[in-house]
């Protein structure tokens, strides 16, 4: 399923700040990446689509990771943090993930299912929330349209 926000310049909905400590990248904040698009990915190991999307989640990295910052959230109700690190080492994942302690920022972005993936533009107004598996050839679009190609 698509989700899809409609944001008019004076109702664009601009993404709630988000900052942690990552597994294997040190810390991140949503505001070290200004002026980058953003993709950022819930998920949790022990959720089937989230692991059936990862390995289009690690092409599209490598293929947009320059131009586009990338951050996974790792929900922490199912799983744990070594749940989460076993679970990046074994799919090969090189893009910065954070778990989400106390579910802060899946509170702030209001999400209720796994997996989604909300897409920023530079300006980190959210243009689209994806809910459900993402494949290789809609993330391709997805980045594209906000790197505006």
């Amino acid at each position: 399923m698509l989700i899809t926000i409609n944001c008019a310049n004076s109702e664009e909905q601009i993404a709630k700040p988000i900052s942690g400590e990552t597994f294997f990248h040190g810390n991140f904040d949503l505001d070290m990446h200004v002026g980058k698009p953003v993709l950022i990915n819930f998920w949790f190991p022990s959720c089937p689509p989230c692991r059936a999307e990862m390995p289009d989640l690690q092409i599209a990295f490598e293929k947009y990771g320059e131009d586009v910052a990338f951050i996974g959230i790792q929900q922490m109700g199912s799983d744990s943090e070594k749940m989460g690190i076993e679970f990046i080492r074994e799919l090969g994942l090189t893009y910065p993930v954070m778990a989400d302690f106390g579910s802060k920022v899946q509170a702030n972005y209001e999400i209720l299912s796994f997996p989604t993936t909300v897409f920023l533009r530079k300006d980190h107004s959210i243009s689209r929330v994806w809910t459900g598996i993402i494949d290789e050839q809609q993330l391709n679009q997805e980045l594209d349209a906000i790197l505006g190609i």
